[in-house]
């Protein structure tokens, strides 16, 4: 059956050969500035400054930011807004207050709200009479993290719920109080406990809350006077539907979108994970004991960006995927810890751009540490993506596939519908597989030095099927080129 349906097992790096032009081409917004000969890849406008309610802050000249943004491609003007990282939370008009005046950052910043509300409107106006559009907004907003469970203290659970706010809606929001009714009586010891789920339904509902207050203060402004702006914060998505584990194992269900993306950190952190093991029931999973420990490496760090990925997109179908990515030198907070695996195998960092596009991403999102030289990495990720567009023809229109996935996968196949109507798919091996056979066909493939995978095209919705005939013998000379790591941010 499949050999009816397959149009053509393609090469990894060549262009499409002749067919239907590029539509929605794929690309990428940049943290930091990149050679003028990158085709691929636009470096974001910083909205300058630091806002900070009640106190002083640096003006903006808006009529220099829309000469900035002039200058870039339509479609591709985006604004990086971190001018209002340290805008919200802990100011003194809106902390939560223990008896004993003890005070703690709250999730309802009214007056801070009010605030900002002088000066990013403001902005937005005098831009936009200057000529000035954006495309896309990106926001990095960390902050409202410190009211999760692993940054709250017990007495500022216990603040939150003592307040007269709990009881009230904000920001399009139901009241907390109604949103967890199963924490009112509970002790704060017990919210956090990772034996119940209580921790799992206080971050889900917190970060529902605070993505509220920033869509109030920011998104709204900003897509009242760009109607077709695309928008998101970091780490900022909708994660439902069987969420994928994060880099500790919790398998937190998330509903925190700013503006209209889902932007999830798809760096390849492994982190606390490989203390954790995979769930033998259910091997998409982490479980806090067991007999399979999950490991550092290339391969685990690819499996965990395909997990994290894939629980956005069948969590919000029609939310654009427009992800975080790092620069291919980055090996994690700490150096040299083994967190992100991708320097050791570069391999695995491109199959993970390939197999994300086939999701439907538009834009990846490109940190890079300012101190590490835009080369190599730059140009090896412009030349991904004019790969992938080369396959893709653009933003692919419909992912097939967005099932969780195994752990333990050794093969891993996406695939996704073109503007032209036919299936590109793309098969990955892990490092450790030697030779792959089509099921059904026999023929086979064997990874290179440059490359783990390769593109396959269909007419019809048909995945291709591929099986592992032989491993790498540990005997045997790895084929991967490692990368010397960038200096640490």
């Amino acid at each position: 059956m499949i050999g009816v349906a397959l149009i053509a097992l393609l090469g990894t790096s060549a262009p499409a050969v002749d067919g239907p032009s590029i539509k929605d081409a794929i690309w990428a917004a940049s943290w930091g500035a990149v050679p003028p000969t990158c085709e691929n890849i636009v470096a974001m406008v910083r909205l300058p400054g630091d806002f900070r309610p009640f106190g002083p802050s640096d003006s903006v000249d808006a009529e220099a930011l829309a000469k900035s943004l002039k200058r870039l491609p339509p479609g591709r003007r985006s604004v990086l807004v971190n001018r209002y990282c340290h805008s919200f939370w802990g100011y003194r008009q809106d902390v939560a207050t223990l008896p004993d005046g003890h005070e703690v950052a709250s999730p309802w910043p009214d007056a801070a709200i009010k605030e900002i509300d002088r000066d990013w409107p403001r902005i937005l106006a005098i831009t936009k009479y200057c000529g000035g559009s954006i495309d896309l907004l990106v926001a990095d907003f960390e902050e409202w993290t410190q009211m999760w469970t692993w940054g709250i203290s017990d007495a500022g659970i216990d603040a939150l719920r003592n307040d007269p706010r709990w009881r009230q809606p904000r920001y399009g929001t139901p009241a907390l109080a109604s949103l967890l009714p199963e924490v009112q009586s509970a002790t704060p010891r017990a919210i956090k406990d990772w034996g119940s789920a209580l921790y799992l339904r206080w971050n889900l509902e917190l970060g529902k809350v605070t993505a509220g207050a920033m869509n109030e203060a920011i998104w709204k402004p900003a897509v009242a006077a760009f109607p077709n702006l695309v928008g998101s914060n970091y780490q900022g998505f909708r994660s439902l539907d069987r969420p994928a584990p994060d880099g500790n194992g919790h398998q937190q269900p998330t509903d925190n979108i700013l503006g209209n993306a889902a932007s999830p950190a798809l760096y390849g952190d492994i982190g606390g994970i490989v203390n954790l093991s995979i769930d033998v029931a259910n091997p998409a999973l982490i479980a806090r004991s067991g007999s399979m420990h999950m490991k550092r490496g290339p391969w685990p760090s690819f499996l965990m960006c395909q997990q994290q990925a894939r629980a956005c997109v069948r969590s919000a179908p029609s939310v654009p995927l427009v992800p975080w990515i790092a620069h291919l030198s980055y090996e994690g907070d700490v150096a040299g810890a083994g967190f992100v695996g991708f320097p050791k195998d570069p391999r695995c960092y491109d199959e993970n751009l390939r197999h994300v596009a086939l999701l439907g991403t538009p834009t990846f999102l490109w940190w890079r540490s300012m101190e590490a030289p835009p080369q190599p990495d730059t140009s090896r990720l412009d030349a991904v993506i004019s790969e992938i567009n080369g396959r893709t023809l653009g933003r692919i229109k419909q992912p097939a596939y967005v099932e969780p996935i195994s752990f333990l996968s050794e093969v891993v196949v996406s695939g996704g519908r073109r503007h032209d109507g036919k299936w590109v798919w793309r098969v990955s091996a892990s490092p450790e597989v030697a030779l792959l056979r089509e099921v059904g066909t026999g023929r086979e493939w064997a990874p290179t030095a440059d490359s783990l995978g390769f593109w396959v095209e269909t007419a019809e919705k048909v995945a291709p099927r591929w099986e592992v005939a032989r491993r790498r013998d540990p005997s045997e000379p790895s084929l991967a080129r490692p990368i010397k790591p960038a200096p640490p941010p």
